[in-house]
């Protein structure tokens, strides 16, 4: 069975951390080279944690990180063959990792090491500047194929995201329970590639994290149009707007984990706790992600008794 975990404050990462810390770094490391860190999974997270390992680099020289994306699942499968230290994903283990796992006799757990904001993005041509989630809904599974359905242009709706590898293509699929994307919609291997494919291309409507739309200067992309969203009956917010994303006004958000064996290596629980600093945490607003919630702390507390 799988525990999950969700860390904000420094304390209690250091509960966490410390209980991890059972056996020998050599034998849990599974094989692994032990002069180097390996992070991979999720293509969200790769700016943050590009930031936190930079810094670490300067804490750390003598243990360096490698960070890869290549999508969620990726990351999880690394981690479970002992071809990563840790995991990078923007959403739960499926049924079907949690079965791997466990036959595997792999504990794993996570903790959670920021909020996102997911944005819905749009190309040249569209002139529509807001979507209700069942209208968000309808575009991307393929029931909306004209921007003329919603008020917008003649022009046909092009539906551009990330690969089944992703973990915000699946959690997409979950959150407006539809089964898959629309017919011939396009997939690629990263948000970059999509931020490119729909600044060049008419009527589409695509998905990237706001992580992705904010420079090293904290200046966002303006290349493409960031739709606001809103639930029926409410009005409309923007991604941008951290007030709405933090309070959970705006509707596409998100808790982003890292997955690590349990127990885990001196090595890695000496990264989380880096990471998991306060003086790291300040540093992730700068890069277009959120706090962590209450209700973090509040679930973060109750799965701290499991352990």
């Amino acid at each position: 069975m799988s525990f999950f975990r969700s860390i904000a404050l420094l304390l209690t990462a250091l509960v966490f951390i410390t209980s991890c810390q059972t056996k020998d770094s050599s034998e849990l490391r599974n094989s692994q080279n032990s002069s180097s860190l390996r992070l991979k999974g999720s293509e969200s997270e790769l700016p943050l944690l590009g930031m936190i390992t930079s810094l670490w680099a300067g804490h750390k020289p003598a243990l360096p990180t490698s960070l890869e994306g290549g999508g969620t699942a990726t990351g999880i499968d690394a981690l479970l063959k002992g071809e990563a230290d840790i995991a990078n994903a923007s959403r739960l283990l499926t049924d079907m990792e949690e079965r791997e796992a466990e036959t595997a006799g792999i504990e794993l757990t996570n903790i959670v090491i920021a909020r996102d904001a997911l944005a819905i993005i749009s190309g040249p041509g569209v002139n529509t500047d807001s979507l209700s989630i069942p209208q968000l809904a309808d575009l991307l599974s393929g029931k909306i194929r004209n921007w003329k359905e919603l008020g917008g242009p003649d022009l046909p709706v092009v539906v551009i995201g990330r690969n089944r590898t992703s973990g915000t293509y699946q959690y997409l699929l979950d959150l407006l329970h539809f089964d898959n994307f629309a017919p011939g919609h396009q997939e690629l291997k990263d948000n970059a590639a999509i931020l490119e494919a729909v600044r060049k291309t008419k009527g589409a409507v695509g998905y990237v994290n706001i992580g992705s739309l904010i420079d090293r200067e904290g200046k966002p992309y303006k290349y493409v149009w960031v739709m606001s969203l809103y639930i029926d009956g409410d009005r409309a917010h923007s991604p941008y707007n951290r007030e709405a994303v933090s309070s959970g006004d705006y509707p596409l958000t998100r808790p982003l984990y890292q997955y690590v064996r349990v127990p885990c290596s001196k090595e890695v629980s000496e990264f989380l706790r880096f990471e998991l600093d306060e003086k790291q945490q300040a540093k992730i607003t700068s890069f277009g992600y959120f706090p962590l919630t209450p209700i973090d702390l509040d679930v973060n507390r109750r799965n701290m008794e499991l352990l």
